[in-house]
């Protein structure tokens, strides 16, 4: 059960390769608004990244930049000050601003539906090798939230012109050892529909399979209990995808298929370690839901192997 204190950083000096993540994602069709930020404690070199991405009217703005903490760890306020996540509410009300020489933001992220708490030891280890059993050591909960707020253009002819922001969100908090050798595919999906959000996480390492998710509803939380990776589809001669499919099993036993199309799509970096071995990416993207053909718009990011990426041709 997550209480009001994991909202805030874990000092658990104890795991050589404890990373902590909070993640907010936006996304607005209407309004040709797409964006996602996220900042990375990295507990053994006690060093913190910020990174944010923007796609607002078919133009994209970044930001990313990495800090040394000294002394004490920040507790209610993260910042290098052109990124700034302030807990206002433990689990209810957040404030994020982001900017850069372009932009400037400033939103305000509360919790819209209950959030949903992913319990590390739901892992099956009847049928899995010591280092996937190593994912029962993460942590995690994720929230639909309403994101609102203004964004400021700060050169280039909209110079001056402010855009309101009204749209649905999600915010996610992840803390735990999240080394992984053995990885050969990871992805993180996040599809908001009118009165849901259906999150998943799908990972395989060491040929075994681990995957989690959930349904956001007004009403309550569906558990996801099983994703497959069905299918990726790249267009020719590119390295970013255009299309996925995923097929999932939530706790009713209702069964769907998860389709997605990109909009956006930019690839990321990737550890020094893992160039020419990985691709990794994100899309803003629309998605269907093929068994009731219900549409909605959201992100996605995978990691992929090389070597998985040539079973997928």
């Amino acid at each position: 059960m997550i209480g009001k204190q994991d909202e805030f950083l874990h000092d658990l000096d104890k795991m050589d390769n404890h990373v902590e993540s909070y993640k907010v994602s936006f996304v607005s069709k209407k309004d040709k608004l797409y964006g996602v930020s996220e900042f990375t404690w990295l507990s053994k070199q006690n060093v913190m990244g910020f990174e944010w991405s923007i796609f607002i009217n078919e133009l994209q703005f970044q930001y990313e930049n990495s800090i040394q903490l000294d002394g004490k760890l920040p507790q209610k306020v993260f910042t290098d000050n052109n990124f700034k996540y302030k807990i206002v509410k433990p689990l209810e009300k957040f404030e994020l601003k982001l900017q850069n020489s372009d932009i400037t933001t400033d939103l305000m992220v509360k919790g819209m539906y209950p959030y949903y708490d992913f319990i590390p030891d739901q892992f099956d280890s009847s049928e899995s090798s010591e280092q996937l059993q190593n994912t029962r050591l993460w942590n995690s909960y994720g929230q639909r939230c309403r994101v609102s707020g203004d964004l400021q253009f700060k050169k280039g002819s909209q110079k001056g012109v402010t855009k309101r922001i009204d749209c649905i969100g999600f915010r996610e908090h992840t803390w735990g050892d999240i080394y992984m050798p053995g990885i050969s595919s990871r992805s993180r999906i996040t599809a908001h529909l009118r009165d849901m959000t259906i999150d998943m996480t799908y990972l395989e390492l060491e040929g075994n399979k681990y995957s989690h998710g959930f349904i956001s509803k007004k009403s309550g939380n569906i558990g996801i209990v099983n994703i497959e990776m069905e299918l990726v589809t790249f267009p020719r001669g590119q390295k970013i995808p255009c299309s996925t499919e995923f097929s999932y099993k939530d706790t009713q036993d209702d069964i769907d298929l998860l389709v997605s199309k990109a909009l956006y799509s930019e690839e990321l970096p990737v550890d020094k370690k893992m160039k020419k071995k990985y691709i990794r990416f994100r899309n803003f993207s629309d998605f269907t839901i093929i068994g009731t053909n219900k549409k909605g718009v959201g992100v996605e990011e995978h990691l992929i192997s090389i070597e998985k990426l040539k079973s997928l041709e």
